[in-house]
């Protein structure tokens, strides 16, 4: 799933782009969901014990 998703950005952002007629709205986007998978990533790399 991880490898679809992949293929798929670079032709959408394309797609933007050509759309857009500029850069900015794709690489806006890009950083948007590198700030996005940081703090999800920050978050499961917390030094905390998962009690039931």
């Amino acid at each position: 799933m991880g490898y679809l998703l992949a293929a798929c950005g670079p032709p959408v952002m394309g797609k933007i782009h050509d759309a857009s007629g500029d850069w900015h709205i794709p690489l806006i986007a890009v950083a948007l969901l590198a700030i996005l998978m940081a703090c999800f990533g920050a978050c499961a790399g917390r030094d905390q014990e998962i009690h039931s």
